[in-house]
């Protein structure tokens, strides 16, 4: 057993020398960050601003490695809660661990390298679940308290985190369910309510003394418009009564339509997902020719309640063919039908192992499961779903899918034991 401890520990120095040598890379999306726009939430352009006072010039050297450091912590910690309270054998454990951090080193992640807040929410995910996994054991409620604080923190890191409160309602919902205490469910409701309430006054708080605008991160409109500009018609421009509102919608029709980026210009199994960045660039040429007056950074706000109310203009109309849309991403960037069958299938197991033995793993799965559905659910409303923003939860549910196959397997090996017996 010691020798696999020995060959665990030379693995994942040999996955940090790797991520190291590596160094750290730019993507379009870190100027962002790096420049503290108001498109960003605050917390890894504050954390950023303070490697960057502390270290200067080479400051980023540094994020990259605290990132690597703090990836491989927070994995540990819930490998090691999920081994020490479902009682996984070491072999489970180096699994479980090697999968969590896997974000980390596949080469079209390598999450812990690249100047973003995807390996700092990860990291916060992991220690979230890891209270999380604590309290299906034994509801106390500084365990639930905790995972209520830090589901609201991790919004402010990546915004696409919202999910997380829903997950906390519906899981505060479950935990009522068990306890039936209605005095604990009325504070941690009150909690998570004041948490988020905290959470988006830090936001525009933030946005106002840095930026000049008390808002939050001004990304919705644009976000909500293209699912709306890709399924709208030229008939739509009669919705519109303000004069601006009718050149902007005309203008980019017409841009759309000549480079066929319309739903019914193609086939809509990945005509959307290439269509969407070009999509972006029309709305934003067409705004800034017609409407900036001075820096579009400095009225972004402004822009995202212009394109919000276009959006919600058009909504109205298309909600049909939104919501049409809608399906279609979920279940093309989900799996399609043989996910939907795995799942089914694992939910189905887990239903029936959680009625029967009450094993808190077919627990972990549905939860999974159900954090799983949230995150692509939330992305699907706005944009395409990439793997940059499901790994998160596919990594976690794939992780939860591996313990119940293994409490499987072991409740077999205890049958079948007792009926040699």
């Amino acid at each position: 057993m010691k020798r696999y401890k020995i060959i665990f520990w030379i693995i994942n120095l040999s996955i940090f020398i790797y991520l190291y040598q590596k160094g750290y890379s730019l993507s379009p999306d870190s100027s962002g960050y790096i420049e503290n726009l108001i498109i960003r939430t605050p917390i890894y352009p504050i954390i950023l601003d303070f490697f960057e006072l502390i270290f200067r010039q080479n400051y980023l050297i540094f994020v990259y490695i605290f990132q690597i450091l703090f990836g491989f912590l927070s994995v540990y910690i819930f490998a090691n809660t999920l081994k020490s309270r479902f009682r996984c054998n070491n072999l489970i454990f180096y699994v479980l661990f090697f999968t969590l951090l896997s974000p980390h080193y596949i080469p079209y992640l390598n999450i812990s390298n690249v100047i973003l807040a995807e390996s700092l929410s990860y990291s916060f995910l992991l220690l979230t679940l890891s209270f999380f996994v604590k309290v299906l054991f034994n509801m106390d409620n500084t365990n639930i308290i905790i995972t209520i604080l830090l589901s609201a923190l991790i919004p402010l890191i990546r915004p696409q985190f919202i999910f997380l409160y829903v997950f906390i309602a519906l899981f505060l919902c479950f935990v009522f369910w068990v306890e039936r205490n209605y005095k604990q469910f009325l504070i941690l409701t009150f909690i998570l309510i004041s948490s988020v309430i905290v959470a988006n006054l830090f936001q525009r708080t933030y946005n106002y003394v840095v930026h000049g605008h008390f808002s939050h991160v001004p990304l919705v409109g644009i976000q909500l418009l293209i699912t709306q500009l890709y399924v709208s018609d030229p008939s739509d421009i009669a919705l519109f009564k303000d004069q601006g509102e009718i050149c902007f919608f005309s203008k980019v029709y017409d841009s759309m339509k000549e480079q066929e980026l319309l739903k019914k210009d193609s086939n809509p199994g990945t005509h959307y997902e290439v269509a969407y960045n070009s999509i972006i660039r029309i709305i934003q040429k067409v705004y800034i020719e017609n409407y900036v007056k001075k820096d579009i950074a400095k009225e972004l706000p402004q822009y995202d309640r212009f394109t919000t109310k276009i959006a919600l203009t058009l909504m109205k109309k298309n909600y049909k063919e939104t919501i049409k849309q809608f399906i279609h991403n979920i279940y093309r960037r989900i799996g399609g039908f043989y996910y939907f069958v795995l799942i089914l299938f694992g939910v189905g197991i887990s239903l029936y192992l959680y009625s029967t033995t009450r094993d808190l793993v077919a627990l972990l799965f549905l939860f999974a499961t159900v954090l799983n559905i949230l995150n692509y659910t939330l992305v699907s409303l706005f944009e395409p779903v990439l793997i940059r923003y499901s790994f998160y939860t596919d990594t976690v549910q794939l992780v939860a899918f591996m313990l119940l196959i293994s409490s499987l397997m072991n409740n077999k090996k205890i049958e079948d034991r007792k009926e040699s017996i």
